[in-house]
């Protein structure tokens, strides 16, 4: 193999790696982000979720249907128009559309098949989700003002996508 060629696979190697890696993520909270409250999508803000019936996740039999509510059982949020968010220190909890609810605790935890590594880079927070077969990051940003949240969500699971929510605060904790 040519030198040049050597090069170039580690390279790419390392790319790919780099690429795949969750950052550096922080236990504590940056100063300001708190998502406590009730948030509803801005919906000509968002990104429209994967046509129902489109996804495959792995691991998966049956129908399209079937596939697609197993993607949206373990990510709720990319259907999701409201979400409900009590925070504290170190961890949050999440509910969606007022039934799924979601504990996220800040930090590296098990949770049955998956891996779940929540925290803060750059003043945002990560949540990167890994099960075998699959790999989810959603990245939430809090706006200056604190009323908008956006949401970037990726996806590789059978079927891989990305997709933008946005959500405005309409209720504070009381």
């Amino acid at each position: 193999m040519s030198r040049f060629k050597s090069i170039w696979i580690l390279l790419c190697s390392a790319l790919l790696a780099s690429a795949c890696a969750t950052p550096n993520l922080a236990t504590q909270v940056p100063s300001g982000f708190d998502l406590t409250g009730e948030w509803r999508l801005v919906a000509d803000k968002s990104g429209s979720p994967p046509p129902h019936g489109s996804l495959r996740p792995p691991g998966r039999g049956g129908s399209r249907e079937l596939a697609r509510h197993g993607v949206e059982q373990d990510y709720p949020v990319i259907t999701a128009t409201l979400l409900d968010i009590e925070q504290n220190r170190d961890s949050m909890g999440i509910r969606y559309d007022r039934s799924e609810y979601r504990d996220v605790s800040w930090g590296k935890r098990e949770i049955g098949m998956w891996t779940v590594d929540a925290g803060f880079s750059d003043g945002a927070l990560y949540i990167v989700s890994r099960a075998h077969d699959s790999r989810a990051t959603e990245i939430m940003n809090l706006s200056d003002d604190g009323n908008t949240l956006v949401v970037d969500i990726d996806v590789h699971a059978g079927e891989n996508f990305t997709l933008r929510r946005v959500y405005r605060r309409y209720r504070s904790a009381l």
